[in-house]
Order: structure tokens, then C-alpha cells, then sequence
């Protein structure tokens, strides 16, 4: 029995070790080559491995690329549904962005890499935007409803989304332009006031906590 479970283990690190060399030689081949022009030949070649084993871990090329997205967008939703019962709308996204951006911060390497493939490709721009609606969604699901109850109307909560994260994507976007050396929690800070300046424009609530986030 234990040997069995130590194989699994085995197993479980090889598969992950292999995932996570697929992922290196991807993202080094999509910056010298472009994205374009890389192909999964490409990186089979380089990882020695044969195409069978790729599409065993990764269903696309672009699956590969936008690997980290599925997690992202989970944790944004995890943080937005934490303290849902005691924590208006607007507050759990202000806490939310707070999260995020910490993790971003520490994962600023990763993010700068496919921020560089993704800007090389109008291809992969498009399929960029659309991951940014998915995670824009999350935020018109938060303002829709709170405790079973109408919060904003569906009209006011797309808005709203909308004008957050076009708030987000300004910063990020001189952030990224920045080679991700900027203080990133500065500028949550003044995304922050944005959201602040909504909830006081939108909201039923009164923002009374603003402002011990980012400090």
C-alpha cells in the first residue's frame, strides 16, 4: 500500500515537471519566434517529447499560452464571494483588486512574459480581450445581486464593470510598459478611488471603510 502511493507521487511530479517544461520551452520559443510562427512541432522538438504527450497537457497552442488564466479567474471569483454575507458589493471588490494585485505583483515575471507574446500577435490581442471580459463578468455578477437580493440594476452593474476595469487595464497597461518595475499597489490605490467614486455614484451602500488597503 505504500509503495502504491509512492508511485502515484512519482507520477503526479513527473506529470508536473513535464507540464512545467512545456510551459518554459513555449514561452522562451513565443518571444524569440513570435507566436505566430511557433508551432507545436516547434516545442515538442525542443522538449523531446512527441505531440501525443503535448496535447495531453495542453488542447492548443493558445491553451499553453494563456495556461495561468483558469486559475486567475478563479481566484478574482474566490475573492469576490469572500465575506459575501457581511460585505457589500463594492467592498468586496476593493478588497478583491487588493488580493489581485498582490498576486500579481509576485507573479510579475510570468505576467511580463505573456504580456510581451500577446501584444506581438493581434491574434492573441483578441483572444486577450476576451479573457478580460470573462473576468469583467465576475464583477457585473458581484454588483447585480447581493444576499438573494437586486443590488444594481444589470444595465448600471455592466457600466460599472466596465468603467472599473477600464480603469484596470489603463494602469496595468503602463504598468506592463514599465517592464512591471512600478509600484503596482500605487496604482491599485488609484484604481481604488475609482471604484469609491462609483459606489458613492451607483451604490445603495455608503463607502465608509476606504482606505487601509494599500497604504
Amino acid at each position: 500500500m505504500v509503495v502504491q502511493v509512492e508511485n502515484i507521487s512519482l507520477r503526479e511530479r513527473k506529470k508536473q515537471k513535464t507540464r512545467e517544461l512545456l510551459i518554459d520551452i513555449s514561452t522562451r520559443l513565443f518571444l524569440k519566434k513570435g507566436f505566430d510562427h511557433t508551432s507545436v512541432d516547434d516545442i515538442v522538438e525542443q522538449a523531446e517529447l512527441s505531440q501525443r504527450t503535448f496535447f495531453r497537457y495542453f488542447a492548443t497552442k493558445e491553451a499553453i499560452l494563456f495556461w495561468d488564466h483558469d486559475r486567475r479567474a478563479a481566484s478574482l471569483a474566490d475573492h469576490l464571494l469572500k465575506d459575501a454575507d457581511s460585505k457589500a458589493p463594492f467592498q468586496r471588490i476593493r478588497t478583491a483588486l487588493v488580493a489581485v494585485a498582490g498576486e500579481y505583483e509576485r507573479d510579475r515575471a510570468a505576467l511580463l512574459d505573456e504580456y510581451r507574446i500577446v501584444t506581438a500577435s493581434r491574434y492573441l490581442i483578441a483572444l486577450d480581450v476576451e479573457q478580460d471580459l470573462r473576468l469583467e463578468k465576475s464583477l457585473v455578477e458581484t454588483l447585480t445581486t447581493w444576499n438573494g437580493s437586486p443590488f444594481l440594476s444589470p444595465r448600471d452593474a455592466n457600466m460599472v464593470a466596465g468603467a472599473i476595469f477600464g480603469a484596470i487595464r489603463a494602469r496595468m497597461e503602463e504598468w506592463f510598459e514599465g517592464g512591471c518595475r512600478g509600484d503596482i499597489r500605487a496604482m491599485t490605490g488609484e484604481v481604488l478611488r475609482v471604484v469609491d467614486i462609483l459606489a458613492e455614484g451607483f451604490g445603495p451602500e455608503s463607502v465608509t471603510n476606504k482606505a487601509t488597503e494599500v497604504n
